[in-house]
């Protein structure tokens, strides 16, 4: 590991750009896919400080080799403790002006961190936000959190959280991921964001790339997801609108057991699949917006 000394005197040799940034990475196994997030950090043409790397209790330990432009801390979980709690290590160990996250499954392009940093500097922003690939642009402008709850409540599909830069004790006032949740956990941040009087904005840019499948997102698991969404709903029932809650509980469970369906079809695993269609079966949205979907990536 690189000293903050021997960075400082690499970045003047080089000419490298660092700013007041940490970028925080959750990571459980997938180490191949680590490298590919690292490297994408390691590619930006803003630097972070510091990436702090949270291995939550991997099989094997992570080991890395790589010498990278950045500094970096390499944490590991006795045990398991899911997604949200392991971004809120990270975020605690946080002393920079910013923070930013990147899951493993993610890959940022190379102006990523620069839009956002200077974006946040020039109007005193404590949230910006990017579109990732396949997110649906919007016109260019300011941002409002009240507009962003009324999306939220209309079924926008709001980006992931490889796509936030938050000023750090903006994230910290707002408390962080709920730590309970391990599924859902930016779903639940972003209607904090929209309830709360934090300044944000966003690049009208595609800057952040997705993994299309693997076996190991949580996003294939059930009881994770099913938990996640009770915790969910009952925070949240009380403020969506009445007249839209059925509709949105029904939206999100869908959106939610497409992914794990589609994981269970390509493993054959009969149990939840039926316990999926059951959350799916009666979602006109299912047949509507989401079966062709499905039949598609059930071939990628």
């Amino acid at each position: 590991m690189m000293s903050l000394e021997k960075i400082e005197i690499k970045r003047k040799k080089n000419n490298m750009r660092y700013e007041d940034i940490t970028v925080v990475v959750p990571v459980k196994d997938r180490f191949n896919l680590l490298q590919l997030a690292l490297n994408s950090i390691n590619n930006q043409n803003l630097l972070p400080r510091l990436v702090i790397i949270i291995d939550d209790g991997s099989d094997k330990k992570i080991k890395l080799n790589k010498k990278y432009k950045f500094n970096y801390k390499l944490l590991r979980n006795k045990k398991n403790i899911g997604v949200s709690a392991s971004r809120n290590i990270g975020i605690k160990l946080c002393k920079t002006k910013y923070v930013s996250f990147i899951d493993t499954d993610d890959i940022w392009l190379k102006k990523k961190l620069k839009l956002q940093y200077d974006l946040a500097e020039k109007k005193n922003l404590d949230f910006v936000y990017c579109n990732y690939k396949n997110s649906k642009s919007k016109k260019n402008g300011s941002e409002d959190n009240k507009e962003i709850f009324k999306r939220l409540i209309n079924f926008w599909s709001n980006p992931n959280c490889s796509s936030m830069f938050f000023k750090s004790k903006s994230l910290k006032k707002i408390g962080c991921f709920d730590a309970n949740l391990k599924a859902s956990e930016d779903h639940d941040l972003w209607f904090r964001i929209a309830m709360s009087n934090l300044k944000v904005n966003y690049v009208n840019k595609t800057l952040v790339k997705t993994e299309k499948f693997n076996f190991l997102q949580i996003s294939r698991n059930y009881n994770l997801r099913k938990q996640s969404l009770e915790i969910f709903f009952s925070k949240y029932e009380k403020i969506i609108p009445k007249k839209k809650y059925i509709n949105f509980k029904k939206h999100i469970y869908t959106k939610a057991f497409i992914p794990v369906l589609n994981g269970a079809i390509k493993k054959f695993e009969v149990i939840i699949i039926i316990k999926c269609l059951r959350h799916l079966i009666f979602s006109k949205l299912f047949y509507k917006r989401y079966l062709l979907f499905l039949l598609r990536n059930l071939f990628n």
